[in-house]
């Protein structure tokens, strides 16, 4: 059977439906009782997913019926198309996912006739291609991997490697491949993903060579001085923040008076932010386990960590009532903020959050989640109080071991880092009371902005 055919002049028409597995199990292919084997074929499309057809073939004289999965599309304004395997061996879904992958190979130019073609030709052959030891290595990989990094990671290369090299054979594949591949990712200004997809196909790369796939290890070095001497670096600069006092007072405000437009995990748990100063993922996977009403703290395990260390937030009396609210909602969970659109057991996504400061109408480059760690950093460190006291709050200063430690950032010097066990109630005192400090500071900071706008 070949694995594309051409549409013929007299196509069959085929019949617009929506499939489901009750429909499907209703469509006969064996010959009627009393009647001669040899019935026409019946094709039907389905309206979900353009594309996707089922041919119903009745049986013949030699052969039994059967209902097979066909995916159709115009490449180069011919009409082709291309099995995707019987029903019900190959499920509903697993079909309508096939025709999707098909139609994103088209969007990349790429003939998903020919892309099968090379596909079987590498099986013939027996040779991996880059595609299949990359996706071993994501497998073995993930495994240590948060999901939300794994999926992040396989897109990556989804998206931007596999269309371009993945069905090469690894003995095959020159430095320009990679190049290739490369250049939409520059072009769109792309830096650092280019960057973080370099060093994965560098590791690729290293496991295929370790399976004894890859012949010329030379491609692994030609390709890691391409990654250090010719592939563009982003410039380093901060994530963009609201440092001003006038503009902290109507960012908490803005915050505080869309609680009624957000979802009530996104809105408390921005609320909850800038007293907390977290990392956007440390907040929004918090667990009920880890909060201690009663000592007013927030203790999480290293593995929720960036940095790998226990840490402990020592909790302001706003963060605690904010908290409460919070506990009467989703107190019953394990999640402290679930979602109500990614399925049971699963957290609202950072990008829930930045999504919540976007229709407040702040643009990317004027701040994101991640600013309020900025915000902390920069108003404790001294930076702003002489404009904090023209506002009628006397800041006292805080010892910036002391802030570095509540960011739960890692020792810069390595040595004192390879001995520096720290314990995640070190100065803790200390700490509460700077974020106490704080707290009360952003309060009267939102107060005054509220009292000029009124």
């Amino acid at each position: 059977m070949s694995l594309t055919e051409d549409i013929p002049k007299k196509e069959k028409v085929a019949r617009r439906v929506e499939f489901h597995d009750t429909f499907l199990k209703s469509l006969k292919v064996d010959a009627k009782p009393g009647k001669k084997p040899g019935a026409k074929e019946v094709r039907y499309t389905d309206v979900r997913v353009s594309g996707l057809t089922l041919a119903v073939i009745p049986a013949s004289k030699n052969k039994p019926g059967l209902k097979r999965w066909y995916f159709r599309y115009k490449y180069a304004g011919k009409a082709s198309m291309i099995t995707l395997g019987e029903y019900p061996t190959v499920t509903l879904a697993d079909a309508r996912e096939r025709a999707r992958q098909a139609q994103k190979d088209l969007d990349q130019g790429i003939n998903p006739s020919q892309k099968k073609r090379l596909e079987r030709e590498a099986l013939e052959k027996g040779s991996a291609t880059f595609q299949s030891d990359a996706e071993q290595w994501l497998d073995d990989r993930t495994v240590n991997w948060e999901a939300s990094h794994a999926k992040r990671n396989r897109a990556r290369l989804e998206n931007n490697i596999f269309p371009v090299l993945g069905m090469k054979s690894f003995n095959d594949l020159k430095l320009d491949d990679f190049s290739n591949a490369f250049k939409p990712i520059i072009a769109r200004g792309s830096l650092e993903t280019a960057q973080r997809i370099c060093a994965m196909c560098i590791e690729i790369l290293g496991f295929a060579s370790r399976r004894g796939h890859l012949e010329n290890a030379n491609i692994i070095f030609a390709l890691q001085q391409y990654k250090k001497k010719e592939l563009p670096r982003p410039k380093r600069r901060g994530l963009p923040t609201i440092t001003e006092p006038d503009d902290v007072g109507e960012l908490l405000c803005k915050i505080q008076e869309a609680e009624g437009r957000q979802t009530y995990p996104v809105a408390l748990a921005l609320q909850l932010a800038p007293y907390v100063a977290l990392r956007p993922s440390e907040l929004v996977g918090g667990k009920w386990e880890e909060i201690n009403l009663n000592k007013a703290e927030w203790y999480i395990c290293e593995d929720r960590m960036k940095m790998g260390f226990d840490h402990v937030i020592p909790l302001p009396h706003q963060a605690v009532e904010l908290i409460k609210r919070l506990k009467a909602f989703s107190g019953n969970g394990k999640l402290m903020f679930p979602s109500s659109g990614r399925g049971r057991g699963e957290h609202i996504t950072t990008a829930a959050l930045i999504m919540a400061i976007r229709r407040m109408k702040y643009q990317p480059g004027e701040f994101v989640t991640h600013g309020f760690r900025s915000m902390f950093s920069t108003i404790m460190n001294g930076n702003k109080t002489h404009e904090i006291k023209d506002k009628g709050f006397d800041l006292p200063p805080f010892d910036r071991d002391l802030i570095e430690i509540q960011l739960a950032h890692s020792e810069k010097d390595k040595i004192r880092k390879a001995y520096n066990r720290r314990d995640p109630y070190v100065r803790v005192h200390e700490r509460r009371n700077m974020l106490q400090t704080y707290a009360d500071l952003l309060d009267h900071l939102r107060t005054q902005h509220r009292g000029q706008v009124k």
